[in-house]
């Protein structure tokens, strides 16, 4: 990697914040280029074309945040654990969405809806795909790259709701303050969860966006446990109960071939 000249303060479109991400990120590769041994201080910021000082006070910041590590007999630096979680989420999510990509394209060429697909990472549902059908008025609520806290949406209220009651009471009452942005509430979460058991699907009927509706179904991998969401939104007079009903039932149809991965739960027979 060769060194990398710091630009001048005030250079045109640089701000602070976009320049001091943009040096990190250098660092990050810096050090990534030492491999298993590492870099020492002066190594890293001579390839990175900063001050020694600026360069450590930059180090110290990534190594409390896991990004980074410190090989103290060498005096080298070393990419760090939180490094490695990233990596697997991301991975995570590229296993996801290759295999599933079919599946979703068929589901809104025969709905005609937006379809979305979903994930979970920690306490919030990362959307990570999404795919258009030909219904001429569309529902723009969520693009690939949305992060909405479990419980706030179809999709993401289908990651939540069939969890362990202990780790989705945690989720909740971690989301307290924060689903107050959505025009919801905890005690209106969990009454979400509990009609989503009883449905045997997630069912945002117009209650984040006026006039926009939308279902969640859960995806679990083969050991049991939700991982994904594939959610379909529409304008609320597409998505009354009997349609959702029959959009469920139609995306379990489609989706009951998907490798390693299966609808998790059945749609009641008294519905």
């Amino acid at each position: 990697m060769r060194p990398v000249r710091e630009r001048e303060p005030g250079q045109a479109g640089q701000t602070d914040g976009a320049q001091s991400i943009r040096r990190a990120i250098k660092v990050i590769h810096a050090v990534a280029s030492g491999g298993l041994k590492g870099l020492r201080l002066t190594e890293i910021a001579h390839l990175v074309g900063l001050h020694v000082a600026t360069t450590r006070r930059m180090l110290m910041t990534l190594v409390e945040e896991g990004v980074l590590q410190i090989n103290a007999p060498l005096s080298t630096y070393t990419l760090g654990p939180q490094l490695l979680y990233l990596g697997q989420q991301a991975k995570q999510q590229h296993v996801i969405i290759e295999p599933f990509r079919p599946y979703l394209e068929e589901i809104a060429k025969r709905s005609g809806d937006t379809v979305l697909l979903s994930c979970r990472a920690e306490q919030d549902a990362v959307y990570l795909d999404r795919i258009e059908g030909a219904f001429p008025v569309r529902t723009m609520t969520l693009d690939v790259g949305s992060i909405r806290p479990l419980g706030a949406g179809a999709g993401s209220l289908a990651l939540l709701a069939w969890l362990p009651q202990v780790e989705r009471e945690r989720i909740i009452d971690a989301h307290q303050t924060n689903y107050l942005r959505y025009s919801l509430n905890s005690e209106e979460v969990r009454r979400l969860v509990v009609r989503s058991k009883k449905l045997g699907y997630a069912l945002n009927d117009g209650l984040i966006l006026d006039g926009v509706s939308g279902i969640g179904i859960p995806i679990t991998d083969q050991g049991g446990n939700v991982v994904a969401a594939i959610s379909i939104t529409a304008i609320s007079s597409r998505l009354q109960i009997e349609r959702a009903n029959a959009l469920t039932e139609m995306v379990r149809e489609v989706c009951r071939d998907i490798p390693f991965w299966r609808v998790s739960v059945d749609l009641p027979r008294s519905l």
